[in-house]
């Protein structure tokens, strides 16, 4: 006879808007983190997650307690020229001479300078 073990799995039993945060919201983005890492499916989890993304591209969110940003540089796989050093979100071509994001940059408070769109009198482009 088989024994089955029932095990806790956040992600089927939590509410699924944790698994896909604002990326400007640290403490959301770090519980789903948590709670992956503690999760006895976790190495399954990540090879699922591996196969998923290598089938049809990458997925948004929290997966296997890894943001996208993570797992492109676990895995290798080619990652976004201008992403954000803390939450992996896209950054615009306005901020690609910058690390964070606007939201990461705010809540870190990285100066960022904005650059001036104005030219003084006299001045030609």
């Amino acid at each position: 006879m088989k024994t089955v073990v029932l095990t806790y799995v956040p992600c089927q039993t939590l509410n699924p808007d944790i698994w896909f945060p604002n990326p400007a919201d640290v403490e959301v983005r770090q519980a789903a983190i948590n709670l992956c890492h503690a999760c006895p499916m976790l190495a399954a989890c990540r090879k699922a997650t591996d196969d998923l993304e290598d089938r049809i591209g990458p997925q948004l969110g929290i997966w296997a307690g890894q943001t996208r940003y993570q797992r492109r540089q676990r895995t290798g796989r080619v990652k976004f020229a201008n992403a954000c050093v803390d939450c992996g979100a896209r950054i615009s071509r306005a901020r690609a001479a910058e690390s964070y994001c606007k939201g990461c940059a705010e809540r870190h408070h990285v100066y960022t300078p904005k650059q001036s769109t104005h030219r003084l009198k006299g001045q030609s482009r």
